[in-house]
């Protein structure tokens, strides 16, 4: 308008006047679908495994007589802002729904949110944003690799050909059953009138009070210039825990800075100690990353590395005076490389 006048063209005042008028009616029509959007999301799971998906399911609801605008969700991850999914307008009083999915790619926690709804006008000019200031945590636990358990060893000792928990007797001078003698079988366990009668070696097989029991120790010492091998480290703890625990063994983790979980064998406090374990050091931004949208188109993590705690190998050997009637082993010392 102002170079129609300038000029003393009449046609340039006139297109201008169209231009003014059109981003006039863009904004009025974005506006009186301010509010007009009812919106609820639900998230699951809230604790998933490395590499495993997390679904985000949004419910746009039009309480008005009137059609929805197109609207585009843009969620959050860790304050990062990452495009979801567009939403196609929602016939009047209808309802419309959509979904997308983030993969785990690092172990810790994720802020999922707060979702923001960005309204466009038909012709692209005008856009408008509205958020949905509820955030959820995720919990990403360490990757667990398939293990295969210890080999069965020869002998009379308390893991010999045993991979399964056993119940626990207060008979403990009493032997079950005779067996042949193998190599590495404690000599004072023949049965020696049964050895003279079969003319070979035979040993008493007793039924022992013991459960198998394993502790992990996880060295803790903070090393920012080698993150990958941490995450080695917490990988190979998490997996021997799981082991055990799927064997029927008590499992137990210790930390260098004196954190113990005690030993266990219900399947809440090994999910508790996982959940530890995806905590420790978990200073990773974006520990999820979007998948793709489904049809029909919730605080920053903090590093939590200290130093100068008490040894692991100290806090391991300050076990429950009880386990005197177990079997206890270390078979794993999960360490960075240095």
């Amino acid at each position: 308008m102002i170079a129609g006048r300038a000029t003393g063209l009449v046609e340039l005042s006139i297109l201008g006047a169209f231009g003014i008028s059109v981003l006039a009616l863009a904004w009025l029509n974005v506006r009186r679908h301010r509010g007009a959007l009812e919106v609820e999301r639900s998230v699951r799971p809230h604790r998933l495994p490395f590499g495993g998906t997390c679904r985000v399911d949004v419910t746009l609801t039009n309480r008005r007589p009137l059609a929805g605008p197109v609207v585009g969700l843009v969620d959050h991850l860790d304050g990062v802002p990452v495009p979801a999914s567009l939403v196609a307008p929602v016939e009047p009083r209808g309802r419309r729904r959509t979904a997308y999915q983030f993969t785990a790619r690092r172990r810790g926690l994720a802020r999922l949110g707060p979702l923001r709804l960005v309204t466009v006008d038909p012709l692209g000019l005008v856009r408008a944003a509205e958020h949905l200031d509820v955030t959820v945590d995720l919990i990403v636990l360490p990757r667990i690799d398939a293990l295969a358990p210890l080999p069965v060893v020869a002998g009379d000792g308390l893991d010999a050909g045993v991979h399964h928990r056993r119940a626990l007797h207060t008979a403990v001078d009493e032997f079950t059953a005779l067996r042949d003698y193998q190599p590495g079988d404690d000599i004072r366990r023949v049965h020696w009138p049964t050895t003279a009668r079969l003319d070979r070696p035979v040993v008493r097989q007793d039924e022992q009070p013991w459960q198998r029991r394993t502790t992990v120790v996880l060295d803790l010492a903070p090393d920012p210039t080698d993150a990958a091998a941490f995450e080695r480290a917490v990988s190979a703890a998490a997996s021997i825990l799981d082991l055990s625990w799927r064997q029927g063994e008590l499992a137990r983790l210790v930390t260098s800075e004196a954190q113990d979980s005690g030993f266990f064998d219900e399947a809440s406090r090994l999910d508790a100690t996982l959940d530890s374990l995806a905590m420790q050091c978990a200073g990773l931004g974006g520990s999820i990353t979007r998948r793709r949208p489904g049809p029909g188109s919730h605080r920053r993590p903090h590093r939590r590395c200290h130093g100068g705690s008490p040894s692991a190998a100290d806090a391991a050997e300050r076990g429950d005076a009880s386990s005197a009637r177990g079997r206890d082993r270390c078979i794993a010392n999960a360490r960075r490389d240095r």
